[in-house]
């Protein structure tokens, strides 16, 4: 086993919490979406996202659960209309989403017109309810390394809980080097969510050990077989 893994592997850690289950392919069925749920509840993950149009489908099959659901929020482009992405976010939770990952407007910010970008989030903000978790998609694979500096500073003060490196259907998806950027930059200010490539446990590990405190995978329960495996791997060695 790889000892980059180890220093995750060692803690106590319930790793099925760092999980944001997503099915969110454009062809998902409603059947994929309902065995979906039936995983996330096995695994006790901490959430499934599903796309908005199946939010009581999947708000149904997990009700009396400890498993949010979570929807995606001007998905994946992020260049909807400001009104649309609240009026659309206010339907989510309407029919019972519990967390939003919303997509930033991506030209605004590569054009450098970041006070346009915090005053959507904040807007967004103000048109939803406070216990609603809101998380923000940067798509990071589209910038600059400057350019993600610049973007995760002047998002680090916004009312979102996490920034999210990306919707997995952009030109690239999480990297560690990202990661380490967003933890150096954010510190303990937000949440960070890592998605975008995350199917195996290795990526897994190496992404939480680099900063990540949330995992959007549709490789959840594949991943979650692999860390009990590795973990009994780990105890057989120790004896």
């Amino acid at each position: 086993m790889d000892g980059n893994l180890y220093p995750f592997l060692m803690k106590d850690i319930p790793y099925n919490k760092y999980v944001d289950y997503a099915l969110l392919k454009p062809t998902v069925t409603p059947q994929e979406i309902t065995k979906g749920c039936k995983e996330a509840i096995k695994h006790e993950f901490m959430s499934f996202f599903v796309p908005p149009g199946y939010v009581n489908l999947a708000v149904h099959n997990l009700k009396n659960t400890s498993v949010k659901v979570g929807t995606v929020i001007g998905f994946p482009m992020g260049y909807t209309d400001s009104k649309t992405k609240i009026y659309e976010a206010q339907q989510a939770v309407k029919n019972g989403a519990h967390e939003l990952d919303i997509v930033i407007q991506i030209g605004w910010a590569k054009a450098g017109e970041y006070n346009k970008v915090t005053e959507e989030i904040i807007s967004l903000r103000k048109n939803l309810p406070g216990d609603v978790i809101l998380k923000a998609i940067l798509e990071l694979a589209y910038f600059s390394p400057s350019e993600k500096e610049n973007l995760i500073l002047a998002l680090k003060d916004t009312p979102v809980a996490f920034l999210k490196t990306s919707t997995g259907f952009g030109p690239g998806g999480a990297t560690i080097k990202d990661i380490k950027l967003m933890k150096r930059l954010l510190g303990r200010e937000k949440g960070i969510k890592a998605a975008g490539g995350i199917k195996d446990a290795a990526t897994f590990i190496q992404m939480i050990n680099a900063g990540a405190t949330r995992i959007g995978t549709s490789s959840g329960p594949l991943i979650i077989q692999e860390l009990s495996a590795m973990a009994q791997c780990r105890m057989q060695n120790a004896n």
